[in-house]
């Protein structure tokens, strides 16, 4: 909604504008942005800081189409239930090695969206949506994504996974329950410097992961290629190029829908995130062979020579066995666990 009219987007046919009284019933007044919405072509639209800076965060068109129809999913108010997902930014240089990076983008990318829609901010360090009856409250009919910055790298994912498919319900102290139906209530978006862990089905249909290379960071800024801070004094000319680059994010989603990106070196630092970096340097060796038997007790003593961490040492025989089949499926390997005199694996060829 711009001051000027409404903007409408149809599939394959991209944005057009249209006057307030071509539609039925009635607009939030936030939801209303203060600046007139101009059609720009193509060739105009890519001259668009916004487009530059996906353009430099971004290894090809595969990655750009990922970041443009993720934030076209985000931008569009429509819920539907067949795609509950919430949008996860992650850098692509992920912190495997235990230390953050940051600095990629995340958070201008998130202030982008939040230059579209309204937004309810959470800080992901110290928010509690598992236990806290009050986490949402924050959140009021007018909001559109609930953003959740800089999670930890165990953040619970599975927490979320019922507002995600549901209604969501805001408790505020002293006053009634407010229930916002799934069709109302907000999408979500996290950030993180790490990798959310969860690689099953269940994780899989409710997540979608943007990437940002490490084109920014300590080394350079933004400001140091444009000349200017984001959303700081811009003129009208280059507001009017973010909203025709945003609404063509949303033209990108309706065409394609949403668009994953993967590369080989990104799905191993996934996986390295998913398990351990020594884990899984221990199994690209001698307990990664397929056509023997490797006894788990042997392979959990090696990954704590190389990592003596108390997790490490307190992994358990659950979690160490879901690592194996971790790789194992990584590898396509059929896997066998079994028990004789100890537990142990087998992977062989499918």
């Amino acid at each position: 909604f711009r001051r000027n009219g409404v903007v409408k987007i149809e599939k394959n046919k991209g944005a057009k504008l249209l006057p307030y009284d071509t539609l039925e019933g009635f607009v939030w007044k936030d939801h209303i942005k203060d600046r007139d919405f101009i059609p720009l072509s193509d060739e105009e639209i890519q001259k668009a800081m916004i487009c530059k800076f996906i353009e430099n965060t971004t290894n090809n068109n595969d990655h750009g189409q990922s970041i443009y129809t993720g934030l076209g999913y985000i931008l569009h108010g429509y819920k539907d239930p067949t795609i509950p997902k919430a949008v996860i930014i992650n850098d692509e240089n992920l912190a495997d090695n235990g230390r953050p990076e940051g600095g990629t983008g995340k958070g201008l990318l998130v202030k982008a969206i939040g230059h579209m829609i309204p937004l309810a901010p959470y800080n992901g360090k110290n928010s509690d949506f598992g236990n806290n009856r009050f986490a949402y409250q924050g959140v009021t009919r007018t909001t559109k994504a609930i953003f959740i910055d800089d999670v930890e790298r165990n953040f619970p994912l599975e927490v979320l996974f019922s507002v995600l498919t549901d209604d969501l319900i805001i408790e505020r102290k002293h006053r009634d329950v407010e229930i916002l139906s799934y069709k109302h209530s907000p999408k979500f978006i996290l950030t993180t410097n790490y990798t959310i862990k969860g690689g099953s089905s269940s994780y899989a249909r409710r997540r979608f992961d943007i990437f940002l290379n490490s084109y920014y960071g300590a080394h350079r800024r933004p400001i140091d290629d444009f000349g200017c801070e984001f959303f700081h004094g811009w003129d009208d000319q280059e507001w009017n190029r973010f909203d025709n680059f945003m609404m063509a994010c949303v033209s990108q989603y309706f065409d394609f829908g949403l668009m994953e990106y993967r590369s080989p070196e990104l799905e191993i630092k996934m996986l390295k995130n998913e398990t351990s970096h020594e884990f899984w340097e221990v199994m690209e060796g001698k307990f990664g062979t397929i056509g023997e038997r490797h006894r788990k007790g042997e392979l959990k003593a090696r990954i704590a020579e190389a990592n003596p961490s108390r997790f490490i040492k307190d992994l358990s025989d659950r979690q160490l066995k879901t690592w194996i089949d971790i790789f194992g499926n990584h590898k396509g390997y059929t896997i066998t666990h079994g028990r004789d005199y100890s537990s142990y694996y087998e992977f062989e060829k499918r």
